[in-house]
């Protein structure tokens, strides 16, 4: 996923017991809402210095199972940050 235009989301469902969400993170990029199961996280990927696939999240404690995640683009960003992009680089589903 690669976007900046706010209000986007991507929907995925995993099985497993966790996850971890790596991101690129720079000046360019704002804040993105991720939401695991009715639980939401603000993940901040606004980086000085390019970061290619920094892990931005790290939910370990799930119960064994079908989990749902969606990201959203939002209209927040670092005060330093030039822009609201936000690109997921990969996943990493816990089982």
């Amino acid at each position: 996923m690669l976007s900046n235009k706010i209000g986007d989301t991507i929907t995925f469902q995993f099985n497993g017991t966790g996850i971890k969400l790596y991101s690129y993170k720079a000046y360019i990029c704002g804040i993105a809402k991720v939401t695991i199961d009715n639980e939401t996280y603000s993940i901040d990927t606004y980086s000085p210095s390019a970061i290619a696939k920094a892990l931005i999240l790290d939910k370990n404690d799930l119960v064994p199972g079908n989990h749902t995640v969606t990201i959203e683009i939002t209209n927040t960003k670092n005060t330093s940050a030039k822009d609201f992009n936000f690109v997921l680089d990969s996943i990493e589903v816990l089982e």
